[in-house]
Order: C-alpha cells, then structure tokens, then sequence
C-alpha cells in the first residue's frame, strides 16, 4: 500500500495519507459531495457504500479538524 505525505507549513507538520485517503484528498476539490467521494471510493476499491461512506466521512472530518480542507456553501 503507497503513502503520501502532505505538509502543512502552518502547523509546522507533515501529514502521512494511506492510499485511499490520498484518493479522498484528491477527489475533495469542491466539485463532490462526501456521498459523491464515497461512491467513488466504493467503486474504486470495491467495498460497501456504508463502508466507503462512514470511512470518508471521518476522513473528511478529520481534514476539517485540522483545517486541512473547508466546506463550500
């Protein structure tokens, strides 16, 4: 399984994504929703919706926690 690091020169931190999170932080670019990346996931990596969309969803909020990613109104 590949990783990827992301550095965050605010916080003077380097974030380490397996692949499917490096997946999820590619397809977050404000033109899909969470189910929309979850289905992706789904389908990508050949898991249950409800997997693919609670694994998503606590990446996201993750993302979000560390003011890695906003959400668009």
């Amino acid at each position: 399984m590949s990783e990827n690091n992301l550095s965050d020169t605010m916080e003077s931190r380097i974030n380490t994504f397996n692949e499917v999170g490096t997946r999820i932080w590619e397809l977050a670019d404000g033109s899909l929703t969470v189910c929309d990346i979850a289905t992706r996931i789904e389908q990508e990596y050949e898991i249950d919706h409800k997997t693919a969309l609670k694994d998503t969803r606590t990446f996201v909020d993750e993302l979000l926690e560390k003011r890695m990613l906003t959400v668009r109104e």
